[in-house]
């Protein structure tokens, strides 16, 4: 589900931020991807105190993980 409003306005927010942050430690530059599915408590994503469990969120998402940094970039 791609909502084009939705990408746009996520793309701006991208530019917005690069354009303010001149340090390379502080710019996205590279890739990013918005996933359809939130964290998920029953898997292990959420602590529950509501922190990101980012290891297994890494094992959990290992596929879009691969997407996000293969040397092609595919358009899904």
């Amino acid at each position: 589900m791609k909502h084009p409003e939705v990408i746009a306005c996520f793309r701006r927010g991208l530019e917005a931020h690069n354009r303010e942050c001149e340090g390379a430690s502080s710019r996205i530059v590279v890739r990013a991807m918005l996933m359809a599915e939130p964290p998920s408590i029953d898997g292990n994503e959420l602590t529950d105190k509501g922190y990101i469990n980012q290891r297994a969120g890494l094992e959990r998402r290992e596929a879009l993980v691969a997407r996000l940094y293969a040397d092609r970039l595919d358009q899904d």
